[in-house]
């Protein structure tokens, strides 16, 4: 879920990964990691990046 400081780029609906965790990217950039509901066998797989809002604006996360 995001949060008020940050800014969200969804990469896979929430319903298709089944959450495992998160990973920092970069600097104010973290992947929310999960495993795909309809191959849990599979790698882990990036739902959503992201982005802290005092380093980036919503136009930046989006691009």
């Amino acid at each position: 879920m995001p949060y008020a400081r940050e800014h969200s780029a969804r990469i896979k609906h929430p319903s298709s990964v089944r959450i495992e965790g998160r990973k920092t990217l970069a600097e104010g950039v973290d992947a929310i990691m999960g495993a795909l509901k309809s191959s849990p066998d599979a790698p882990l797989t990036v739902q959503s990046l992201r982005f802290n809002a005092a380093k980036f604006t919503q136009a930046q996360a989006r691009g």
